[in-house]
């Protein structure tokens, strides 16, 4: 399932009767991760993996990442623990990719960045990158 939000929107997803693997939890509540103002302006992108612990009453009890910037896993990290999955009979452990995207037309204003979602493993949120400063 793909969604395009805005970064300031909260949503609640339901669970939907449809059938699951087993290996990728229904995901119930989640918000628009936020691509750091700090990062932008150092033209910092690229893919941050966050390896999650799952409870199972479906909350997310750890966040981990190993591999990306350091400030941009901060930041996929922060928006991981945000997340609640579907409540299961056992914890459970799941990969997130995180993309932090730049592209499109530089601008020296912030306009809000696009994320999209590719539940429950993928995120990427495409930015525009700054302008230069004379």
């Amino acid at each position: 399932m793909i969604t395009r939000m805005k970064p300031a929107v909260v949503f609640v997803l339901f669970a939907v009767a449809i059938a699951h693997a087993a290996d990728n939890p229904s995901v119930r509540h989640l918000v628009s991760p936020r691509y750091p103002e700090l990062c932008r302006g150092a033209r910092l992108q690229g893919a941050v993996t966050v390896t999650i612990h799952i409870a199972a009453d479906g909350h997310v009890t750890a966040a981990k990442a190993e591999v990306g910037h350091r400030m941009l896993q901060q930041a996929a990290i922060e928006n991981a623990k945000t997340w609640v999955f579907e409540a299961e009979a056992a914890d459970t452990d799941q990969e997130i990719t995180y993309s932090f995207v730049l592209s499109g037309d530089e601008k020296y204003y912030r306009p809000e960045p696009t994320v999209t979602f590719d539940l429950p493993s993928h995120v990427e949120n495409r930015a525009n990158p700054p302008q230069a400063q004379p």
